[in-house]
This record gives structure tokens, sequence and C-alpha cells, in this order.
């Protein structure tokens, strides 16, 4: 039965449940409950966020740490061509550089110059993403240079699937759903052999090289992070390319990038 009590219709079974799944007026029944037309219209937009919420999600990333002479940057390129999606890795210098004001050669220092003297963002090291107003005197601060290549990042995967190499992506993107964390690394005579193709020095020359680069990387990634670049805990997969090659090294991460979807 149902009676009217001023502008609201109460509609009940002799069991006191609801029936079916009607509109009396101004209220809405939906299964052992009622409610008005103005919390049904909360309800719905609620749901239409979640909908838009999970449309935002099935972007995926995929982000690189490599070593150098691992072929990292060739697997990433490789595969974002394969699946059809962006590739970023010195774009996103010239990303920060327009979206900032701030020249491109002085975000190029950061990544060549930046030390691990001391994190940068608290004792320790947490990266919070902060931006530094144009006004402060610490506006070009390596501090704020990073912020700015962090916010191009988080942009980049609210926005689109893509593969982005290096620059501790995958610790800023470390929340994100849907992100794919990959290290690339090689045994040592690999990597001399794939340096020894793009750079033109004495074998000493290039096993300094890699020796400066690799503590350059680790450096970077402790101030900007307070953590280690080659902890493996940093990462959803580590792979060996000297031993897989680059064509299964691209296989392994689509079957993980499966376990994501």
């Amino acid at each position: 039965m149902h009676r009217n009590l001023g502008n609201l219709v109460h509609h009940e079974a002799v069991t006191g449940q609801v029936v079916n799944s009607k509109v009396f007026g101004k209220i809405i029944w939906s299964g052992d409950f009622y409610c008005c037309r103005k919390e049904w219209k909360k309800q719905r937009f609620r749901k239409l966020t979640s909908v838009i919420r999970r449309r935002e999600t099935d972007n995926f990333v995929i982000t690189i740490a490599r070593q150098y002479g691992s072929g990292g940057r060739t697997v990433g390129e490789m595969l974002a061509k394969k699946l059809g999606i962006g590739y970023y890795d010195k774009d996103i210098i010239r990303m920060a550089s327009e979206d900032s004001g701030i020249h491109e050669t002085l975000f190029g220092r950061v990544d060549e110059y930046s030390s691990a003297k001391k994190p940068l963002f608290g004792k320790n090291g947490i990266y919070s993403g902060e931006l530094i107003s144009p006004q402060s005197k610490d506006f070009t601060s390596d501090e704020n240079l990073f912020n700015y290549q962090a916010k191009i990042i988080r942009e980049l995967a609210g926005k689109e699937s893509c593969v982005i190499i290096g620059r501790c992506s995958n610790y800023i993107l470390k929340d994100y759903p849907n992100v794919l964390r990959v290290f690339i690394h090689a045994d040592w005579d690999f990597r001399m052999e794939k340096a020894a193709e793009k750079l033109s020095m004495s074998q000493k020359e290039i096993e300094k090289f890699l020796q400066k680069d690799d503590k350059r990387k680790d450096e970077y990634y402790r101030r900007f992070t307070g953590e280690e670049w080659k902890d493996a805990t940093q990462y959803d997969l580590c792979l060996d390319s000297s031993k897989l090659g680059y064509e299964k090294c691209i296989e392994e991460i689509e079957n993980q990038l499966k376990l994501l979807k």
C-alpha cells in the first residue's frame, strides 16, 4: 500500500519491503530504500564521475630506467612504436622549459651535474612536487627544475598512454594506477661493446665513461628521491638485455602489461 504524507509518498508492502523500483512523485524507490530526486541526482553524478575516472585509468605508462649501453632507450623506442603510443625522453626537458619559461640549457645542466651532496626535499629526500613561484630567488633552483619535469611527467601520465625514459619517472608515478616500472641492465662486456658503437673513445675511456654515468644516475636518483637507483624494489620488472636481447625484453614487458589491464 501507499499513503500520501504532504508532498511525499510512502510506499510499502505488507511486509514493509519495497515491491518494485518506481518513481512516486518526488520519491525514487530502488531495492529496499528510497531517496528524493536530489539525492538520486547526486548518486547519478557519482556514477558518471566513477566512469570518467575508469576511462582515465585506461591509459597506461611504461617507465624505463636503464644503464648506459644496455639498450634501454632502444627497447623503449621499439616498444612505443609497436604499441602505437607516445615516447618521451629528452622531449620532457623541452616541454618543461616551455611550461616554466626557464631556458632549456638550465634543465640540461641539472641532468648532467646533479650530485648527491644532500637530498632536496627534506631530510628523507621525499619529492613533494610543489612548484616554486617565479618571484622566488629559488625559481631556477635544481629543485624547481626537477619539479617542472615531474609536472610534465604527471601530465603525460594523466592524458595518454606512453613510454617515459628515465628522469625518476618510476618514482614520480609510483602511486599512479596502470604504471609499469621497468629497469633494464646488462653485463659489463655487453655495455662496453654497445658504448663503443656510439662513442669515439679508447676502451679505457669508455670504461671510465660508463662508471661515471652509473655514478651520475645513482646520485641523481638518490638526490631527488632519497632512494637507490639500482634497488630492484623501486621497479616492477628488471630485465638483463645482454641475456634476453631487445625483442625478448619487449615481449616480457608486454606480458607484464597485460596484468595491469
